[in-house]
């Protein structure tokens, strides 16, 4: 059995979020400041293992692990140390708001995750402290020094916001180039209770342009995300955007995603899902295969904007 939707597109990504707890409150992605759902269990790890061999099976070989922000989940090495060792995943990759990379850099890279995707809206002290409420750049990059002297991949992650941080974009190009990094501009997507402006892909693009980055586009892989990534002429590092409105990319969507407590969903604005928690506290093989099959099945050919009332915060979607 493999995961094909109806529009022919085959699955071999999972997002798979571990923890909806943070020890950040983005203003996009918290945007009054929410904590964690506590009255609900966690996926345990078991289950998790579980999920991630069943998904396997289908022919999953890319798993994101996102959060909230995973490495506070207790334990958390030890589970990824576990995926990384199953048979069939060819890539397990890590996203982190990086403040804990300090601590855990090395663990991870003795785990077997090569790659990590860091978010950074701001290489303004300031500016970091505000959108984060209350984080700090400075254990930011220590974390990131730490990332880079542990053998881990870096791949910077840019939530765009019109008025916010868009008069950074040169800057982080600059600041990824000098360490041979990608830096990703993600497009801004509304969710309840936010009220940002996203920045057109077109204009940002031609921001960079007159900053004199001349970009050329590079191939995408078979398990690639939805970045579109280019390469900098004259300089290392990359530069990518993920532009979900301005540049939709759902002709290409290869991806399932379940949240810390057992949801699957076929995409990111999906109202609807399929909740295989109790597949997974029974540890049924066929019943979770079958339900993963059924979210492949329930893709959306693309995206749809949700009214106001319906939008979800980030966070508890596992991004």
């Amino acid at each position: 059995m493999t995961l094909i939707d109806p529009y022919q597109r085959t699955i071999n990504y999972l997002r798979l979020s571990i923890t909806d707890q943070c020890n950040l409150r983005c203003r996009y992605c918290q945007p009054h400041g929410r904590a964690a759902n506590r009255t609900r269990r966690l996926l345990r790890d078991r289950e998790i293992m579980f999920l991630a061999q069943q998904a396997i099976d289908l022919g999953v070989e890319k798993i994101r692990i996102t959060g909230g922000e995973p490495l506070v989940r207790s334990g958390v090495i030890r589970l990824l140390s576990e995926l990384r060792a199953l048979e069939g995943l060819q890539h397990l990759v890590l996203t982190t708001n990086g403040l804990l990379l300090s601590r855990y850099a090395p663990d991870l890279a003795a785990a077997g995750v090569k790659r990590i995707n860091v978010s950074i809206d701001s290489l303004r002290h300031e500016r970091f402290r505000e959108i984060t409420r209350g984080g700090s750049l400075v254990e930011w990059c220590r974390g990131i020094d730490a990332a880079e002297k542990a053998g881990l991949t870096v791949k910077l992650n840019v939530v765009v916001m019109a008025g916010v941080n868009d008069d950074e974009v040169v800057d982080f190009v600059r600041f990824a180039s000098q360490r041979d990094w990608t830096v990703r501009f993600i497009e801004y997507m509304p969710f309840a209770g936010d009220h940002y402006k996203a920045m057109d892909e077109q204009v940002l693009h031609e921001r960079l342009d007159r900053a004199g980055f001349s970009l050329a586009p590079l191939p995408s892989g078979k398990v690639a995300g939805p970045a579109r990534e280019y390469a900098v002429a004259g300089r290392a590092g990359k530069v990518g955007f993920i532009s979900a409105r301005s540049c939709p990319f759902c002709q290409q969507c290869n991806r399932l995603r379940v949240t810390a407590y057992g949801e699957g969903r076929g995409c990111l604005f999906s109202t609807e899902g399929i909740n295989v928690r109790p597949a997974l506290e029974a540890f049924d093989c066929e019943l979770l295969k079958d339900q993963l099959m059924q979210l492949a099945s329930q893709k959306p050919q693309q995206y749809v904007s949700l009214d106001r009332g319906e939008q979800v915060v980030m966070s508890a979607i596992g991004g």
